[in-house]
């Protein structure tokens, strides 16, 4: 019961979760294409639900933006970090 009623909690912003955090560039992929697309985005948000709201340096191609943006947020499995 405990694990449903946090599952149906609206997500909140966190300062970090696994090694992702605000104001931080990141690699967005989209893998659907092939070769698989990269873009590159900076966090703006993390939140509790794995997810980030992010800034792309450029606007996305409708098709990239539908599958990786999701109520104006990005799953961090399609981010990846880099090195700086």
């Amino acid at each position: 019961m405990l694990q449903q009623s946090l599952a149906t909690q609206a997500p909140v912003k966190v300062s970090e979760k696994w090694g992702f955090c605000e104001n931080q560039r990141v690699l967005a992929q989209d893998v659907k294409p092939w070769p698989p697309q990269h873009y590159n985005p900076t966090i703006i948000w993390v939140w509790s639900d794995a997810t980030a709201t992010v800034k792309f340096d450029h606007d996305l191609p409708y098709d990239a933006e539908r599958r990786l943006v999701q109520s104006d947020r990005v799953e961090l499995h399609h981010l990846t970090r880099i090195p700086s």
